[in-house]
């Protein structure tokens, strides 16, 4: 893992990020979209913008994340989630700890050979690129030393009355009683990610 006192990228309070209000009790796991380096993604997310809905035009609303693993499976940290959290999880960013993994997703581009899974997701079946076994790992790595920092996050997994992970967008009651480990498509119906992988790598390492 690498820090932005080594890469230099940092989400602060009013550029991708804001001051933590509360300790957060959900960490939310994402994928990318591509498979780009760090740089690339912290680019991205500072300079996003999104359309005035009173004017219609572009202004900046720089987004942010508190770690990334990249392609080769190096973790960066670009914020501290003790002090600061960074707008990756909408209504969720007070309560959460985002994380970012390098991947295709359901968008493999043409001319790009990745191994795929099919995954249901909200109802709809997905062909998903596989992360690499040492993006797992290093995944698998930083739950463990966030769930070791913040007890308020337990090793939990949204399951259902049978024990299955629920594969759907969970509902506000739910979210407002449930703590642990959640995908960004937990969250809202706009997303698929990180898909069902990670989900399954942890319930092999243990998480209820």
């Amino acid at each position: 893992m690498i820090d932005w006192h080594e890469h230099g990228m940092q989400f602060v309070p009013g550029k991708g990020a804001r001051r933590r209000t509360r300790e957060p009790d959900l960490f939310v796991g994402h994928w990318t979209g591509a498979e780009n380096p760090a740089a690339t993604l912290y680019n991205t997310l500072i300079n996003h913008k999104t359309k005035d809905k009173t004017t219609g035009k572009l202004r900046p609303a720089p987004l942010g994340v508190e770690f990334y693993i990249d392609p080769e499976a190096t973790i960066y940290q670009f914020a501290d989630p003790a002090h600061v959290d960074t707008f990756d999880a909408g209504d969720y960013n007070a309560r959460s700890i985002g994380c970012e993994i390098a991947s295709f997703g359901h968008k493999v581009p043409k001319g790009k050979k990745r191994q795929t899974t099919s995954q249901d997701i909200n109802g709809k079946k997905y062909d998903v690129a596989v992360f690499t076994p040492e993006q797992m790992h290093a995944f698998v790595f930083l739950l463990a030393a966030i769930v070791r920092w913040f007890p308020t996050i337990p090793m939990r997994l949204p399951r259902d009355a049978t024990g299955t992970v629920i594969r759907r967008t969970l509902t506000k009651e739910e979210l407002a009683t449930y703590s642990g480990i959640v995908g960004h498509f937990h969250l809202t119906t706009r997303k698929v990610d990180p898909g069902l992988e990670p989900f399954e790598v942890l319930s092999e390492c243990g998480y209820i």
